[in-house]
């Protein structure tokens, strides 16, 4: 939220809106999409990946479909289609046999697609597995914010259109790229964004609590004062687990959509990132999931965002 940030970053409103789904979640995600698409100008696509044939698996490929395979998905994903044009918004589809997370990546690239939708499914107690193979895949492979739609995220418009979105901040690493882009998407559905600190439990049993988050309240300030947006920003600090501090942050301030960064490279076992695997699990809201850029990296999530709110 810096003045670089800000004069090299663009506005993340996106002018393409990807969801990806195996039809299980689409009464989940179309609200969601439609309610973006609208308060943003956006066009929607729909991709779908038919499970891979044992000629697939062998050539590990993308493969044309035939109409037959083709024709139970489409009628799902051409009704899908109709719902979301019926609302003024421009929709095509895509559907591809292949590996899942493949398929979704390069559709992404060759739409141009500037956000991402994808729903998850209650795959056991860890929160990698709730996640499921391919989100994860989505998440360490996709460089565009990724808007989440947990297990517990009720299949209407609640939290839809964001009149409040929580940014948990880490205040060490690149936490200023990632505050400037939930300070964009704030800034673009005239919402408020609300920048939470959360002071580890263990620090309450050590001395100069006092003046530790008196300097968590400083550094928030500081960064909420680097805000060239016009965004209405509010901080708090506050002391808990961090995983359910987020989630009672978000309850008791009623936030629609929490957003969180994670490393780019990130290990599958990294404790630190399972933090957002276990928010989205047990979120009733949507999570914004972004990336961070590698170090060497000139914001490149910021990069991959369009200036346009213009209609595509």
């Amino acid at each position: 939220m810096n003045d670089q940030a800000h004069s090299e970053s663009p506005s993340p409103s996106p002018s393409r809106i990807a969801i990806a789904t195996d039809l299980t979640e689409l009464d989940k995600l179309i609200p969601h999409a439609i309610a973006q698409a609208k308060s943003t100008h956006s066009s929607v696509c729909l991709i779908h990946a038919l499970p891979q044939s044992d000629d697939t698996r062998l050539s590990r490929g993308r493969t044309p479909c035939s109409e037959s395979d083709r024709s139970p998905a489409c009628d799902a994903l051409e009704a899908a289609s109709h719902h979301i044009e019926a609302s003024g918004i421009p929709c095509t589809i895509v559907v591809e046999r292949g590996v899942a997370a493949e398929v979704v990546t390069a559709a992404v690239r060759a739409e141009g697609a500037t956000s991402l939708l994808i729903g998850t499914h209650v795959h056991g107690s860890a929160g990698q597995r709730i996640l499921g193979n391919v989100a994860n895949c989505l998440l360490r492979s996709t460089s565009i914010p990724v808007f989440v739609i947990g297990p517990r995220v009720l299949p209407d418009q609640s939290h839809a259109t964001p009149s409040r979105i929580l940014h948990p901040v880490s205040l060490t690493g690149k936490y200023r790229e990632s505050a400037t882009v939930a300070s964009q998407l704030a800034h673009t559905h005239g919402a408020e964004l609300l920048l939470l600190h959360i002071v580890d439990l263990s620090v309450l049993r050590g001395s100069y609590v006092p003046e530790i988050l008196t300097k968590k309240n400083r550094e928030l300030q500081a960064l909420k004062a680097e805000d060239h947006q016009g965004t209405n920003i509010q901080t708090v600090v506050s002391c808990g687990t961090k995983v359910q501090e987020i989630l009672r942050i978000a309850t008791v301030t009623d936030s629609d959509w929490i957003v969180m960064a994670i490393e780019h490279d990130y290990p599958w076992w990294s404790k630190t990132n399972n933090a957002a695997y276990r928010v989205i699990s047990q979120s009733d809201r949507p999570v914004v999931v972004l990336r961070q850029p590698p170090p060497r990296a000139t914001m490149p999530l910021l990069q991959n965002l369009h200036h346009s709110t213009a209609p595509a």
